[in-house]
């Protein structure tokens, strides 16, 4: 199916969510990370403001410490923190090599959409089963 050509703001929005993929590849790598924390260049990365207010935490924890952990190499220990971050490098390259196709072919295709409207809802249920699974185990 032909697509329409992007406008100046289609362009933009695809430029910026490419650079945001790829921002978990480019400074994971330079990460210090623990189960408990993840600093880089010596700033520790924000509190879980869930967290603080339940023993739970949200939906997402753990989801940045294993990011950095599977893009190391330390995949043992980023699916004991996390198993979606598995999945969330995974859609990160993904996702870098579709907006870079939407961009160099200045267009979106319905096959375009689909996968990102896919990749978005597996992301969602995903993250949601870990966390009803963490609220029911009790870890």
């Amino acid at each position: 199916m032909t697509a329409r050509p992007l406008d100046a703001d289609e362009r933009r929005v695809h430029w910026i969510w490419l650079v945001l993929l790829m921002v978990p590849l480019v400074v994971a790598p330079f990460m210090e990370v623990s189960p408990e924390r993840a600093t880089l260049l010596g700033v520790e990365g924000p509190i879980c403001p869930s967290r603080l207010v339940t023993d739970a935490g949200c939906p997402g924890c753990g989801l940045t410490r294993g990011t950095a952990l599977v893009i190391q190499g330390r995949i043992p220990e980023a699916l004991s923190l996390q198993p979606v971050a598995l999945m969330v490098v995974a859609f990160s390259g993904l996702g870098v090599i579709l907006r870079g196709d939407i961009l160099w072919r200045n267009r979106m295709t319905s096959l375009h959409a689909a996968l990102l409207a896919a990749a978005h809802r597996v992301f969602v249920v995903a993250v949601f089963a870990v966390w009803i699974g963490r609220l029911l185990t009790g870890n």
